[in-house]
């Protein structure tokens, strides 16, 4: 980010990651009407302070309906020099880092999983999910009570980020379960480019910019459908060849590496705006 600190003082830039009242949407979250319209608000206010607007992605611009004279594309990325590739394991492990909320697809993960044993008992499954506020903690305290009862294949780890390497180089797969929805389509998951760099192929539903950046990076398998059924066939697909995790994951690295690294990122975007 030191190119950044040269930019002239006339420079306004806003970083428009997330917008609340969508995600509030994307993730259940109930808004009272006129909180729902006060993010609203905020939203378009800040969005008309500031000349340029760095953005996800452009299906996020579209979504979010902002000027595509003024957005800048910026992905979200991975720090590639602290999240390293480790030796895959022997055991069938797949696994998962994620907040913890109902519209994050873990449940669809987990109908995937029990569909993955079936064929390969041995299977299990690692989660690391992180409480992203009150209703978020209390999802994960319901959903730890559940998994100790039903799903003892299943573990929940609490990660750390200068631990996230370690835990993502313990699985043979990593899963990126995301159901459909208008915001989860246009977003591009830091656990996505995390799982990359990690070296560990993914399987993913097809989201639209998971999905562009996984085909286009040749570093997993896309699942036909959102169903745990076609989740669960792309898992199996993997966990069932060593020779194509290998390949894919090696795709993998090399792509986080060469485009989604912060520091290529943040070079992108000072040239973006220094040459505008």
């Amino acid at each position: 980010m030191a190119a950044l600190r040269a930019l002239p003082a006339t420079a306004a830039v806003l970083d428009l990651h997330d917008h609340p009242g969508l995600q509030a949407e994307s993730l259940r979250i109930p808004l009272a009407a006129a909180a729902r319209r006060d993010l609203d608000r905020l939203f378009d206010r800040n969005v008309a302070r500031f000349a340029r607007l760095v953005v996800p992605s452009g299906s996020f611009a579209e979504l979010c309906r902002l000027p595509a004279d003024r957005v800048i594309v910026v992905t979200n990325g991975t720090d590639t020099d602290q999240v390293i590739p480790r030796p895959g394991p022997p055991e069938p492990v797949v696994g998962m880092a994620s907040g913890a909320a109902p519209g994050r697809g873990i449940e669809v993960l987990l109908a995937s999983m029990a569909r993955v044993r079936a064929e390969i008992p041995e299977a299990t499954l690692r989660l690391a999910l992180t409480a992203t506020g009150p209703a978020s903690a209390r999802y994960l305290r319901a959903l730890a009570s559940q998994l100790r009862e039903r799903n003892p294949w299943v573990t929940l780890n609490e990660v750390s980020y200068p631990q996230l390497g370690a835990f993502l180089g313990a699985a043979a797969v990593l899963v990126i379960p995301h159901p459909p929805d208008p915001y989860l389509d246009a977003s591009t998951p830091v656990k996505l480019f995390d799982s990359m760099a990690a070296g560990r192929p993914l399987a993913v539903t097809p989201r639209l910019e998971t999905r562009t950046i996984v085909e286009d990076c040749r570093s997993g398998l896309v699942a036909a459908s959102d169903s745990p059924d076609d989740l669960a066939e792309a898992i199996l697909k993997l966990l069932r060849s060593e020779s194509l995790r290998r390949e894919l994951g090696e795709n993998a690295r090399r792509c986080a590496v060469e485009r989604y690294d912060w520091r290529v990122l943040s070079a992108g975007l000072a040239d973006a705006i220094l040459g505008s």
